[in-house]
């Protein structure tokens, strides 16, 4: 054999030899790397493993500035080729994800993959086997008092974090799901207006089940879906039907106008209002005064042409006859209407000179 050829042979097994070498590299590197770059371990990507990846950003404080030399600064692969991605959907967290602007924007566009949560937090989101980090802490998962509460209470994602899990009202907009808290938002609105009685003319608050779909969990169909919520009229407020009947509203909601219309709430009511169509993010309280959904005979904005309504001059009083008992259910002091009588108020049953009677 000529030299040339021994000489050629040599080197080709010794290529050989070097690839072998470098496919036994637990790295999954195809470039060569630094000395400075960590080489993984054999148990890292095995969650019990004490080599665990996420074991070693923990004790690292999360910093991931030595993944980011090989899989990129955006995790998807860099000299590496290979994207964290594949395995999380989620993870690394983007910067600022444990601040309140930077945590739910994240899961939002994600469409609230809540499964990837628990991989590393655990089933309950108490720690888990994986990085044994709990949710439920002061700074994170608890409410103004201190009390811990899961990821998944209803006012985590929208309504006020920071209230109570059982706190109903609290589940509702502001914040909403991009912690938006601008009524003139619709994602905002008179979502509050309609859930605090302090600020309803009416005694009861107005249950989320009336406008929307109350999911019996986090994880029922159409909850993590895609916005804006629907509005489908569930409740029977809206739907009440009045004169026996013969008045029976039709309600609907238009997202492009942002109104809705032909509810017995703002007026489709015998006497009423009915083309009244209430805009739901002018929540400046205008929608809810007297003589929006029915007439003011103090104004005559508008009053009724039809019944009795008609002969009344304007000025007359309406507790001169809608009351139950002694109780007026309205009262007119200092230039202003005042309902007084809020259990009967908006509710189906006309005020009639003393007693409630069907209409």
């Amino acid at each position: 054999m000529k030299k040339q050829n021994i000489i050629s042979v040599f080197i080709i097994l010794a290529l050989m030899l070097f690839l072998i070498s470098c496919s036994d590299v637990k790295k999954d590197l195809p470039t060569a790397v630094s000395s400075e770059t960590k080489i993984h371990d054999t148990g890292w990507n095995i969650p019990t493993s004490a080599d665990f990846h996420g074991q070693y950003l923990k004790t690292n404080g999360w910093t991931n500035d030595n993944c980011a030399s090989c899989h990129s600064t955006t995790f998807t692969g860099g000299t590496s080729g290979v994207s964290c991605f594949k395995c999380h959907s989620q993870y690394p967290h983007p910067t600022g994800y444990a601040n309140v602007n930077g945590h739910p924007a994240s899961l939002h566009t994600a469409g609230y993959p809540l499964i990837d949560c628990q991989s590393c937090h655990g089933s309950n989101y108490t720690g888990g086997s994986v990085v044994n980090v709990t949710c439920e802490r002061s700074g994170c998962h608890a409410d103004r008092g201190g009390n811990l509460k899961s990821p998944e209470a209803c006012n985590t994602c929208h309504g006020n974090f920071l209230a109570a899990a059982n706190d109903t009202a609290s589940w509702a907009p502001p914040k909403s799901l991009l912690n938006d808290t601008s009524t003139s938002i619709r994602s905002v609105g008179a979502h509050q207006l309609h859930l605090a009685s302090t600020f309803m003319v009416s005694g009861n608050k107005v249950d989320c089940k009336e406008c929307h779909i109350v999911p019996a969990t986090i994880s029922a169909p159409g909850h993590l879906g895609a916005s804006p919520a629907e509005v489908v009229f569930n409740g029977s407020l809206a739907s009440l039907k009045t004169n026996s009947g013969a008045v029976t509203p039709n309600p609907s909601y238009n997202p492009a106008t942002v109104k809705c219309s032909n509810t017995y709430c703002h007026g489709y009511f015998k006497n009423g209002n009915l083309t009244n169509a209430p805009v739901w993010n002018i929540a400046d309280g205008s929608q809810k005064k007297c003589g929006s959904c029915h007439g003011n005979p103090v104004t005559g904005n508008p009053k009724p042409v039809t019944g009795p309504h008609q002969f009344y001059a304007d000025g007359d009083i309406c507790q001169d006859c809608h009351y139950v008992g002694k109780q007026p259910t309205a009262v007119y002091i200092g230039g202003q209407w005042s309902v007084s009588d809020k259990a009967h108020h908006i509710n189906g049953i006309l005020s009639w000179f003393g007693t409630e009677q069907g209409f």
